[in-house]
């Protein structure tokens, strides 16, 4: 199996590895193959589930209405996927050691882009949708650690950062059996959070907590990392895949009639720790390692250069795309400008596209290219 350099070990954050600001060229350099196909696969299907979205929560033709679902339900497995990247790369790189180093490091860029993009998000929602309506508003979902839908994320990541070093000693100190049912049990404690919520018993997370849940992904993304390829093991996992996207849409269609379309309730089968989701990305990063460095020794070197250049982008993609989504919905592209599929993969790529274009601009730009 492939392994990263320490060098792109260093340059991980937020899930993403940097990028020097001449693009293509440097990709070459940090080229780490199945890791840029795995975050490049993830951003995808993060623009994915935001794209199709209005099809599943709003009111379309049925038809439409399952596409969205097939799209979102195919696609749950993104922000699973980073998080286990991550932890592949941290809980065994020796830089995670060093935890004075690792937090000068990693907060050095994760800090000032939390600071930063809260406060963008928090102006921009206010401006286009009227959310938060004040600053109280506002105050309260940062100490909810959701300032706007998808930052969450940069909370998650930032909770993981502060216990990689111990995560990383209890990786080495104990063996593989003791590491692995240390974390089914963070599996079980958090699904188990998961459904109680969705019972109406409670809970929830906020800045402080939002990472607990995914410690589980974190550990599993350097367990699985180091299981051995089978084709037995390559087909269960591809097999876990189908049926449980399949079991999330069909679940989610029996749901939402009685249940709502609110993401704690009917559409439960969506979130990141629940009965469908959780097995789907293990299966998916376990593919990933497996196929993954085969897949990147076939493709082309300007093909490895154009994925690792998007892969390195993919931080910045994930932090501008809800921008440039309302931009394109308001010049009439989104997902219900035509027929579905049409709509949904042609709103996909054109939301990428310019957010990796904003992305590679904004690098270039020295006060704020670390923000992306």
């Amino acid at each position: 199996m492939t392994a990263a350099r320490p060098l792109d070990v260093a340059t991980e954050s937020s899930g993403t590895a940097t990028i020097a600001a001449d693009g293509v060229a440097a990709a070459r350099e940090t080229w780490i193959g199945w890791i840029d196909i795995g975050r490049v696969a993830a951003i995808v299907a993060v623009v994915a589930i935001h794209v199709a979205s209005p099809l599943v929560i709003r009111t379309t033709h049925p038809t439409s209405w399952w596409f969205g679902n097939l799209v979102e339900s195919a696609s749950r497995w993104c922000v699973p996927l980073f998080i286990m990247i991550s932890g592949a790369l941290l809980l065994t790189s020796p830089r995670t050691a060093d935890a004075g180093a690792f937090y000068r490091r990693r907060f050095a860029r994760l800090g000032p882009a939390l600071v930063v993009w809260t406060v963008s998000y928090l102006i921009f929602g206010y401006l286009t949708t009227g959310t938060p309506a004040d600053i109280g508003e506002g105050f309260r979902s940062v100490l909810a650690g959701r300032p706007h839908y998808h930052l969450y994320f940069l909370f998650v990541i930032a909770g993981l950062y502060v216990v990689a070093p111990a995560l990383r000693l209890i990786y080495e100190r104990f063996d593989r059996r003791a590491v692995a049912i240390a974390t089914a049990g963070a599996f079980v404690l958090a699904m188990g959070d998961s459904i109680i919520q969705y019972l109406g018993g409670g809970g929830g997370q906020n800045a402080v907590s939002r990472w607990l849940p995914f410690v589980g992904f974190f550990l599993a993304g350097s367990l699985l990392r180091d299981v051995p390829s089978t084709p037995a093991r390559v087909r269960l996992a591809a097999s876990i895949v189908v049926v449980g996207v399949v079991a999330t849409a069909i679940g989610t269609a029996i749901m939402v009639g009685p249940l709502g379309l609110g993401l704690g309730r009917g559409r439960y089968l969506y979130e990141n720790l629940s009965i469908t989701t959780v097995p789907v990305s293990l299966a998916v990063f376990a593919l990933l390692c497996w196929l993954g460095p085969g897949l990147a020794e076939r493709m082309s070197g300007r093909v490895r250069a154009i994925v690792a250049s998007a892969a390195a982008a993919s931080f910045g993609i994930y932090l501008i795309h809800p921008m440039v989504l309302v931009g394109l919905s308001g010049s009439g592209v989104d997902a219900r400008a035509t027929m579905a599929p049409i709509a949904v993969a042609s709103t996909i790529a054109l939301a990428c596209g310019i957010s990796w274009a904003i992305v590679l601009v904004v690098r270039r730009v020295p006060v704020i290219r670390t923000l992306v």
